[in-house]
């Protein structure tokens, strides 16, 4: 049934794409991505069911009243099914999202390891979430990824988030 659902999304995924787009436009709702770390450096990466199938960033809407750290931590939660702390995450900057044409703020966070075997991706929004080294990135990979590691200061000890 899942293939059914996900071929039929990526079939309605180009004109979904220039909808989200428009309505990006028009509404001009901020949408946060939320970069999750591990102890060894490796990222999360996430595939949409709906979108390009790019591996990207998890993420979503700021809701109103909402600090892009705070939407951080309920996407993480409705998307992945991970409970995090607010202590776990800062703001690092903001990059240019192309596939939705937008600009977002980047939320980083640092996973302890039992967080990371409690990851459940909600399947009707997540297809598919992979760990990556950021030297070792699949082909298909948004760029906002590699620009949101960068906003890394390079005397930024992962250890030092948590």
């Amino acid at each position: 049934m899942w293939r059914v659902y996900y071929v039929t999304l990526r079939l309605m995924s180009p004109p979904m794409r220039y909808v989200f787009r428009v309505l990006n436009k028009i509404t001009q709702q901020q949408r946060s991505k939320v970069m999750l770390l591990d102890a060894e450096g490796k990222i999360l990466l996430v595939q949409n069911a709906l979108g390009d199938r790019k591996w990207t960033l998890p993420g979503g809407g700021i809701e109103k009243g909402e600090s892009a750290v705070e939407a951080a931590l309920r996407e993480v939660r409705e998307e992945l099914g991970i409970v995090l702390d607010a202590g776990q995450c800062r703001q690092i900057g903001v990059v240019h999202v192309v596939a939705g044409g937008y600009d977002a703020p980047i939320v980083y966070c640092r996973l302890l390891p039992s967080q990371k075997t409690q990851i459940r991706p909600r399947r009707v929004e997540i297809c598919a979430t992979e760990w990556y080294n950021m030297s070792q990135l699949p082909p298909k990979t948004q760029p906002l990824v590699s620009e949101a590691y960068a906003l890394l200061s390079p005397d930024t000890s992962i250890a030092t988030i948590v």
